[in-house]
C-alpha cells in the first residue's frame, strides 16, 4: 500500500492484491510466490502490515500450528486475523464461522454497515475490509 489522496481523502491505499496459499497443513506459497515448509509446533506471521509512523499494527495474518492427533504430522489449528483493530479467528473445524472479538459467529458476518465482511465460498472463507 502507498500513502496518497484520493477523493480528496488522504490515507492508505493499496497498490495490489495477493493471495497466501497454504496446503498439508504446513506448506505455504507467499504473496510473492515463493514455497516455505514450517515444522514445528508454533505461531508464524505470514504477513504484517504497520503505520509508517507508529508502527501500530493495520493488517497481520498469524498461523498457528499444533502437533494432530497422530502425533505424526503437523496441522494447522487456527488463522489469527487482525484488521484494522478487528481480532478475527477462523478455527480448525469450524465450517462456517468466524470468531469477531471472542465470540462465534455463522457465516455470512457483516460488521459496521459491511465495512467488515467474512463469507465463505465452499472451502475457501474470503475476509473483506473496505
Amino acid at each position: 500500500s502507498t500513502w496518497g489522496v484520493e477523493n480528496g481523502i488522504q490515507n492508505c491505499y493499496p497498490v495490489g492484491y495477493g493471495t497466501v496459499v497454504t496446503f498439508g497443513g504446513s506448506h505455504y506459497i507467499t504473496l510473492d510466490g515463493n514455497s516455505f515448509f514450517f515444522a514445528g509446533s508454533s505461531s508464524y506471521i505470514l504477513i504484517q502490515i504497520t503505520e509508517k509512523y507508529t508502527q501500530k499494527v493495520i493488517f497481520s495474518t498469524v498461523v498457528e500450528h499444533e502437533k494432530a492427533d497422530n502425533g505424526s504430522s503437523i496441522e494447522i489449528t487456527s488463522v489469527v486475523i487482525y484488521l484494522h483493530g478487528n481480532t478475527i479467528v477462523l478455527e480448525r473445524g469450524k465450517k462456517w464461522q468466524a470468531k469477531v472479538e471472542d465470540e462465534f459467529y455463522n457465516l455470512p458476518f457483516s460488521k459496521n454497515n459491511g465495512e467488515l465482511q467474512i463469507n465463505q465460498e465452499g472451502n475457501n472463507i474470503i475476509v473483506q475490509y473496505s
